[in-house]
């Protein structure tokens, strides 16, 4: 009878068990697995010029058709917030209904700037709020010009307003690089034309945390974004970046095509070889795209001390370096430097190299280049020969006056000299 007793109380206690679990999984299936974040700041001036305005709108439409595409979202849910004026912008959920992906409002922000400090945080909370999931992911459109600072630019940014959508014979055209030529362009996540817009790479890591946030990956719809000093100061805040080490399109991101890589069971080398084979078939068939596993920078940070303990770069080995930019074609010193080429001509230890080389491929797992690379420097686009190509830049061995300037500041810099 005791027995019987012992075994009757075991069964109850699985069958709890067995409920306790199956209402888990239930409550699981209901559970948002991802919340992805659409942000487009302000990228135009206090006037007329609307920036990348209409091109977000357009990268917009583009995932929508996308989610149209795959017939809607899997316990994912997709956040735009996009600025609409200098000083007004909305945050939007992209909702799939009766087979059609629309914008919903969820909130209007007035008087907002995301160069000041706390609007970035404010809105990750907003979104944390509206769309709690187990994990987020960021898309970021902008300007850009890499780790570089506002403040060490003698012109920026007012020399790009003009050179933004003209030819090599000045003629208007309709998708331009995001650079927005010249030395206006810059990783200040905003304005082309004005520096009340714009934000510092480590202000972005800092807004992120202040959100409580990490992220899947990051992924810049912004020119230079690929080098090792940006990866470096967001590598706390997100488990990879998207990015090119050079200029992107005014196009940006192939949204529709990239998208079933992007979401779901992500597909970082699917989505970087979507967005090769779309430029390399592209009426202008220029651009690279690459994946940075940001566990992995610590590890490169080590090696790289160790190099630069026993190695000093010769300058005049500058000139054979692979340059990522276009600053020659306006008689400027490169900025942006193949990574590998750069140790290459750096180290000539063998077994150095091998490791290097072995912990650069941990670190840009997947990376794709067309052969050539675009840039609006001049004024109006051209293109220069890609001979190597790691999918990462540095600024190490730039004699840039804006390198100069900034490049010891950086954290990169003073973590591995």
């Amino acid at each position: 009878m005791k027995k019987r007793f012992i075994y009757l109380c075991l069964a109850l206690v699985s069958i709890g068990f067995l409920f306790v679990s199956c209402s888990d999984d239930n409550e699981d299936d209901n559970q948002t697995m991802r919340t992805y974040i659409m942000l487009f700041p302000w990228t135009g001036d206090e006037t007329s010029d609307v920036g990348l305005f209409y091109y977000f709108k357009e990268n917009i439409n583009e995932v929508e058709y996308a989610i149209e595409d795959q017939k809607g979202l899997n316990r994912e849910r997709v956040l735009v917030y996009l600025q609409t004026t200098k000083s007004t912008a909305t945050l939007y959920e992209i909702v799939f209904q009766n087979g059609v992906a629309s914008l919903k409002t969820l909130k209007e922000y007035p008087d907002v700037n995301c160069a000041e400090q706390g609007t970035i945080s404010r809105v990750l909370n907003d979104v944390q709020s509206f769309a709690p999931a187990n994990e987020y992911a960021l898309m970021l459109g902008a300007h850009g010009c890499g780790w570089t600072y506002v403040n060490d630019w003698n012109n920026y940014p007012f020399n790009a307003r003009m050179r933004m959508f003209t030819d090599k014979n000045r003629n208007p055209v309709t998708r331009f690089s995001h650079t927005a030529g010249g030395d206006a362009s810059t990783r200040f996540l905003g304005s082309s034309t004005t520096k009340k817009y714009e934000i510092d790479v480590e202000m972005l890591a800092d807004e992120i945390r202040r959100a409580g946030m990490h992220l899947r990956y990051i992924l810049f719809d912004i020119c230079y974004m690929g080098n090792i000093e940006t990866a470096y100061a967001l590598r706390k805040v997100t488990d990879y970046i998207i990015a090119s080490p050079s200029e992107i399109m005014s196009y940006g991101m192939p949204y529709r095509s990239m998208w079933k890589y992007l979401t779901g069971n992500i597909n970082f080398d699917g989505a970087c070889k979507s967005f090769y084979e779309f430029y390399r078939n592209y009426s202008f068939p220029y651009g690279c795209l690459v994946t940075i596993n940001c566990s992995e920078v610590d590890q490169m940070v080590s090696l790289m001390k160790r190099i630069n303990q026993t190695y000093h770069f010769d300058a005049l080995q500058r000139k054979n370096v692979q340059a990522l930019d276009g600053y020659s074609q306006i008689g400027e010193e490169t900025i942006f430097f193949d990574f590998e080429d750069y140790v290459n001509h750096l180290v000539t230890d063998e077994a150095l190299l091998t490791e290097y080389r072995q912990e650069m491929k941990r670190l840009v797992p997947y990376y794709y280049t067309t052969n050539e690379l675009p840039t609006n420097l001049p004024g109006y686009l051209t293109h220069y020969p890609v001979k190597q190509f790691s999918g990462l830049s540095i600024s190490d061995p730039s004699n840039h006056v804006v390198a100069i300037r900034g490049l010891q500041k950086t954290g990169w810099y003073q973590a591995t000299h």
